[in-house]
């Protein structure tokens, strides 16, 4: 299957299970909600409905006061439950690209506690898919500040975000899908097996990463650049946001899964190849052993027949 072949796949799939991917995302939400709800009657009522407060969240963490010890650990916690939840959407296409039907309820495969210790493979693996991309950002924030109304700039910051991203992916595409179906015993060993599998299809992938790069970063500039026209709007922010999270964002995981499953079907194919070499060669071998034999049989007839033409006739008559 080619890149366009998988993008037509990964857009039907989306049109096919679009309901389904939204139910699960507003179960996440809701789970979300409710852990906040929960940890609101203790803290504040403004933590129900955003995620600002995570600076105010810090600050308070470094006082040493209880309820700022018990803000940074809800901001601890509902930050693990996004992050584990989020390899969720993985697992789900993973299972369309095998013709596998998908429920709302599979978002929480991941939080299942009879799978660990995979949710502490994930954690560590977003880490590593973050750091560069961050390390950017930090960069970005500490020359040009927070609030940067340039549309050059955010284009900038954007672009250096997703390459960033896209040159790990190169790499380790494969990394969290052994984790979820458990061909790796550690993150480390899911690593060097992604390294090994995408070593002779880092090529074609680059073609997927451009191709969705150039989507996002278009819809990016003309979003920053509407948004600066209208006086730095966040309408066209609300926009690019939902068509990220709603169409983007699960038909590039798709594409990811669809990869993986095509990797894998090479492989399986390879080593079929290989098994079944040594046993043509010995079936051969076996063939070549008998025709050897029929043939040293015949020539031995043959010498016997000779030797009776040449024999005295007193000798055949007394051999008959």
């Amino acid at each position: 299957m080619n890149n366009v072949e998988m993008r037509r796949f990964a857009g039907k799939q989306w049109r096919k299970n679009f309901l389904t991917f939204f139910a699960a995302f507003i179960l996440l939400l809701a789970v979300y909600l409710g852990i906040a709800i929960a940890f609101s009657f203790v803290l504040s009522p403004s933590l129900v409905l955003t995620l600002s407060s995570l600076q105010e969240g810090i600050q308070y963490g470094l006082n040493l006061s209880i309820s700022g010890i018990l803000l940074a650990l809800f901001l601890c916690v509902l930050l693990l439950y996004l992050v584990i939840t989020s390899f969720s959407f993985l697992y789900m296409a993973l299972k369309l690209t095998r013709g596998e039907t998908i429920t709302p309820f599979d978002i929480f495969y991941t939080l299942n506690l009879k799978n660990f210790p995979m949710q502490r493979s994930l954690i560590g693996y977003t880490f590593l898919y973050l750091i560069l991309p961050w390390g950017l950002n930090a960069l970005f924030i500490f020359f040009f500040g927070f609030s940067m109304k340039n549309p050059v700039l955010n284009f900038l910051e954007e672009a250096a975000f997703h390459i960033a991203i896209g040159t790990f992916l190169l790499f380790y595409l494969c990394v969290p899908f052994l984790i979820l179906e458990r061909k790796a015993v550690s993150l480390k060993d899911a690593m060097q097996k992604s390294v090994a599998m995408m070593q002779k299809e880092w090529k074609h992938f680059l073609r997927q990463v451009l191709f969705f790069l150039a989507i996002r970063l278009g819809a990016n500039l003309l979003a920053s650049m509407w948004s600066y026209i209208l006086d730095n709007s966040s309408f066209p922010d609300m926009l690019l946001s939902a068509f990220y999270v709603l169409y983007l964002s699960p038909c590039f995981i798709l594409v990811q899964a669809k990869f993986y499953q095509e990797i894998l079907k090479k492989q399986e194919i390879l080593g079929r190849a290989e098994t079944q070499e040594p046993e043509e060669g010995r079936e051969a071998e076996e063939e070549r052993n008998v025709v050897m034999v029929s043939e040293t049989e015949e020539e031995r007839n043959v010498v016997a027949e000779q030797e009776a033409l040449f024999q005295p006739e007193e000798v055949r008559a007394e051999s008959q």
